[in-house]
């Protein structure tokens, strides 16, 4: 285990995450980020009857839950921070979600192991593993060219984590094309970010060099099996699929604060798609719509 998690911090949540992820049939894997990680947490904590739509659509989907040690030390950045305070905000979320689905811890070197389970030899695997994580960050020429002078794993890790802002979502996307690799049906990442997430995973699916390291000649193909879903495509997939009685309040519940705010991308009919900020009448209206579907 890596010193991440043996911080005392996360000493409330530790018994409810497992180490040493392996890839097994009839699994939908499912990444975290800091703020879906939040959101969830904070309905598990406030309004426990919300989460648990959440908890029936990962049990339906049969999910597994990664999160990787960067998203952990994300989450514990908060100034006024400690252990104590940790656990009133997020035991109640791993403690009730790890009853009926598992958690996994990742570690960076995890990354890499996921991709040296597919490779004829230790050096085969570094060289994919770096060339994967120099065209994650492709667009940021001096963070390309540290990981391509990287001669290790861990100068890899430094390389990436070189500058803060948006590295966890960097390690994100490294980590779902490590399981890809490693043979992963599908990979989907819960995350409501846009500059880094969702624009760079367009841009990574018309990256032909990225593409044929994950031996996919098609960005179709790419996209298809590196999927996003944003806590709103939660919500449209939760009323649409499960008996919500009572669906203004569970919306009402889970879209508020700045969340509010959020510029919705939708579709409300075949070629009809548009991306604005939707007020809650509005949001509910398109997702009850046979038609309408948030697509991020």
């Amino acid at each position: 285990m890596s010193n991440t998690f043996d911080s005392p911090m996360y000493d409330s949540i530790r018994s409810f995450v497992k180490l040493n992820f392996v890839i097994e049939d009839g699994q939908t894997i499912y990444l975290l980020d800091n703020m879906l990680l939040t959101q969830l947490s904070k309905a598990a904590r406030d309004t426990p009857d919300c989460f648990t739509f959440f908890i029936d659509h990962f049990r339906q989907h049969h999910a597994v839950l990664l999160i990787p040690d960067i998203i952990f030390e994300e989450s514990s950045r908060n100034r006024d921070m400690t252990p104590e305070r940790y656990a009133t905000f997020y035991q109640p979320f791993f403690q009730i979600l790890s009853e009926h689905v598992d958690l996994f811890y990742v570690t960076f070197r995890d990354c890499f192991d996921f991709v040296h389970r597919g490779a004829t030899t230790r050096q085969q695997a570094f060289a994919q593993f770096r060339l994967l994580a120099r065209e994650i960050v492709r667009s940021h020429t001096e963070l390309s060219q540290q990981v391509q002078q990287s001669p290790t794993i861990e100068a890899v890790e430094s390389a990436i984590r070189a500058v803060r802002q948006d590295c966890g979502e960097r390690i994100l996307h490294l980590l779902a094309c490590s399981l890809l690799v490693d043979g992963a049906e599908t990979v989907t990442l819960l995350s409501n970010e846009g500059p880094g997430v969702y624009y760079t995973r367009l841009t990574m699916a018309n990256n032909e060099t990225l593409r044929r390291a994950l031996f996919m000649e098609d960005q179709h193909v790419f996209r298809s099996v590196y999927r996003l879903q944003s806590l709103d495509q939660l919500l449209d997939s939760i009323v649409k699929n499960q008996s919500v009685t009572n669906p203004v309040s569970f919306i009402e519940c889970m879209r508020a604060g700045q969340h509010k705010h959020r510029k919705v991308h939708y579709r409300t009919g075949e070629d009809v798609s548009d991306r604005q900020q939707l007020d809650n009448p509005d949001f509910l209206q398109i997702i009850l719509d046979p038609q309408g579907r948030i697509t991020f």
